[in-house]
């Protein structure tokens, strides 16, 4: 058995080693979820020959894992503590020795893994899955590895920073060619609190994580490479969840066709209702839903965190690029009357939707001013639903213009708004001059 030694100081060789990804497809990794979660110590047993000196690093993961945070338990805690320790020799660190495996087009090769992987994936999915930019780096040049446009998964563990300035002094060599990546990811993990070193301050990258090359640059003047990945959701599922993620887990930002199953590249119908999603998360979530349902027909985005600027990346890039999307759902967002208007502008170029649910999202008059010009002019629109809203009389009256024009609408639900009994008369009114709007809905929030 190999001696121990105590933690390291310098750069953790996990976050170097990036050069090591095979950019080829493998098998899904599968068939560890199957196995019962049980203590550290006996998902390490199958590893004992592996691994040297593994049941004392288990201690010492154990021994610090007595009041884990995140509500996890202290195995799981223990299980993430354990990764992150640095072994005497680098490469017999488990996670090295654990991530070369994940690689393996050989996946019989992860099966003494399987009980240590339940684990630690169970505890990385009960974390909050951290939405943003974060970095990594290599010191050399992967330039020409990674083709702009084409689509890569990593297929190991990926430990980054969120520090640009930490990525380019530590983890880079200014004396030679380095290659820094600047990763837009949806479901990264936060493990400081659970790590052997708690300055490193690391997201962690799950397994099978797949991106697209946006775009690379190479400074000829010092022989840095930065290549920007963005994050998405894979046409079929690449890493199976160790427990249904709807019953212990912050659920991950990935697509469903329903509430736990994630969308293939044929999937129709994706909901990401009620994710926590907030104008900064909205631009890779639509991107990543952009590139992975190229038949989108329905969106269902109610009850997330979203203003106008949101809005404004739902209309550009989904209403306007998407000539197959007929339902969209932003129920119990706050849009407000700017994000109305940037709405109504995309129907200029979106000649598909059907269906449109803007309930409970603070709008005005003047968004109702502007969605009443799409009215007059839109025809496929055949459901419009402003319920909950704060319209009054006079945003009332741009929509009365409206019915008389329109002749597709079938369905225009206003109700707990604040228009008069005089403004519901004139909506009725006009609602008998138009021949196809059969459900005109008008109670009055009292």
């Amino acid at each position: 058995m190999a001696a121990g030694s105590s933690p390291n100081t310098s750069v953790s060789g996990r976050f170097l080693d990036a050069d090591k990804e095979r950019l080829i497809l493998s098998l899904p990794l599968d068939g560890y979820a199957k196995k019962p979660l049980v203590t550290l110590e006996e998902a390490v047993i199958p590893l004992a020959k592996i691994i040297d000196n593994v049941e004392s690093r288990v201690w010492v993961s154990m021994e610090r894992s007595k009041s884990p945070a995140d509500n996890l338990e202290q195995n799981e805690s223990a299980a993430i503590r354990l990764y992150t320790i640095e072994w005497s020799e680098e490469n017999q660190s488990l996670y090295n020795v654990l991530n070369e495996t994940l690689r393996l087009e050989d996946r019989k090769k992860l099966i003494p893994w399987f009980s240590y992987l339940k684990l630690i994936l169970t505890a990385l999915f009960k974390l909050a899955w951290f939405r943003g930019t974060v970095w990594r780096g290599v010191k050399t040049d992967l330039y020409n590895l990674y083709e702009v446009g084409s689509h890569i998964t990593w297929w190991a563990f990926s430990s980054c920073s969120q520090s640009r300035e930490i990525a380019e002094t530590q983890f880079l060599d200014s004396s030679r060619a380095s290659t820094l990546f600047q990763i837009e990811c949806l479901n990264g993990k936060s493990i400081q609190r659970h790590s052997l070193y708690k300055d490193e301050n690391e997201i962690l990258l799950l397994p099978c994580s797949y991106f697209e090359v946006v775009k690379k640059v190479k400074i000829i003047k010092n022989g840095l490479c930065i290549i920007y990945l963005r994050e998405l959701i894979p046409p079929f599922k690449l890493l199976e969840p160790p427990f249904p993620i709807n019953e212990n887990s912050s659920e991950p930002m990935t697509a469903t066709n329903n509430k736990n199953t994630p969308i293939l590249a044929d999937t129709t119908e994706v909901y990401l209702n009620h994710r926590k999603i907030t104008d900064q998360d909205i631009e890779l979530v639509v991107y990543a839903v952009k590139g992975s349902c190229p038949m989108l027909k329905m969106l269902d985005l109610a009850g997330n965190q979203l203003g106008a600027i949101g809005a404004q990346h739902v209309a550009d890039n989904l209403m306007n690029k998407m000539q197959t999307l007929t339902t969209l759902n932003l129920a119990d967002n706050q849009i407000g009357d700017t994000g109305a208007q940037c709405l109504s502008n995309a129907f200029l170029r979106n000649q598909t939707m059907i269906v449109l649910i803007l309930k409970n999202n603070g709008i005005g008059d003047q968004g109702a001013k502007s969605l009443a010009e799409v009215l007059q002019n839109n025809k496929t629109l055949t459901s419009l639903d402003l319920s909950a809203n704060r319209i009054g009389d006079r945003g009332a009256k741009h929509l009365t213009d409206a019915i008389e024009k329109n002749n597709t609408l079938t369905t225009l639900n206003l109700t707990q708004n604040e228009i008069t009994l005089a403004g519901q008369q004139r909506l009725t009114d006009a609602s008998r001059i138009n021949k196809t709007l059969r459900n005109l809905l008008l109670v009055r929030d009292q």
